[in-house]
């Protein structure tokens, strides 16, 4: 789809407004559409125009009839150029009887005209997605991320591997209908949201692969954290305070240890030594009398 501007004399036309195309999506869904999106927002080469190209995923297209007078009336929606002239279209909503590749109005973009094909494929993606390659700061990008872009294959995926037990050693894919020559590889919230899907028993990772260690043990972290950020004050002072109590009972066990150890070190020597006594020496007890008996030395002329 192709989404574009009437000449306005605010400029929206010049520059681009995420928020007109973030309103278009709210719109399609608040008629009942499920839908997702892939879009770029740049300026034409001509006459520098802002538009939109999207790329709309859906589930649901037909809108529900009871929201639309002229489905109650038994009329389909028609559309600018399909009505006679002083004619009003202001009933005309987005739905699968738009014209194909033909410069429409609908209610749910008010801004200007839009274009629609109906036959979108690979194509289609590669043509929007060239406009993130063109080396400049000039678009605006957006897509669906929660969740992210075929979330629903992904765990379909990720249940096949929990009922087989079995853990990914990697992140590579192919995708339906994908090129077996070609590398797709999860990233970001889809590699995320799959690896959770398949287990998030810190446990389970110990026969993985590295690389899944790694990317297990970075989200675990991650799902930690949004827990304590999520805690309120009070939560987070007593979790602090039975922590510091576990600390300090497990310091005083430590210590409690290490004098047992030294006190049965002693025990031991002691009963080692032949003479029943111990003696210090260099820091260290060691089996020996408690002094030495030196003979005194002869005094001159005695």
């Amino acid at each position: 789809m192709t989404l574009t501007y009437a000449p306005r004399d605010d400029l929206a036309d010049k520059i681009l407004h995420s928020k007109h195309f973030q309103l278009f999506m709210k719109l399609l869904r608040r008629a009942g559409h499920k839908v997702r999106y892939f879009v770029v927002g740049e300026y034409g080469d001509l006459k520098g125009r802002a538009h939109f190209h999207a790329i709309l995923f859906f589930q649901r297209l037909l809108p529900r009839v009871d929201q639309y007078p002229l489905y109650d009336r038994g009329i389909s929606p028609r559309y600018k150029d399909d009505y006679p002239a002083g004619k009003s279209q202001d009933d005309a909503p987005f739905c699968d009887e738009i014209p194909q590749m033909r410069m429409t109005h609908i209610r749910e973009w008010p801004h200007g005209h839009i274009k629609v094909d109906w036959r979108a494929d690979e194509r289609a993606i590669r043509y929007i997605c060239k406009y993130l390659l063109k080396g400049t700061k000039e678009y605006w990008f957006s897509l669906s991320k929660k969740p992210a872009l075929g979330h629903e294959w992904f765990q379909e995926k990720a249940k096949l591997a929990r009922d087989l037990a079995v853990l990914p050693s990697g992140f590579e894919y192919l995708p339906p209908g994908g090129d077996p020559t070609k590398p797709y590889l999860m990233t970001g919230a889809t590699r995320r949201d799959y690896l959770n899907a398949i287990t998030q028993d810190p446990a389970d990772m110990a026969s993985a692969s590295e690389w899944v260690q790694k990317t297990f043990e970075k989200h675990h972290r991650q799902r930690l954290l949004d827990e304590w950020v999520s805690l309120s004050s009070e939560e987070m002072a007593e979790i602090i305070a039975h922590h510091m109590q576990s600390h300090f009972e497990h310091l005083e066990q430590v210590q409690r240890e290490k004098r047992q150890l030294a006190v049965d070190n002693l025990l031991d020597q002691l009963r080692q030594s032949p003479h029943g006594w111990l003696r210090r020496e260099k820091g260290r007890y060691v089996p020996g009398y408690p002094f030495s008996v030196w003979p005194r030395k002869k005094q001159h002329g005695s």
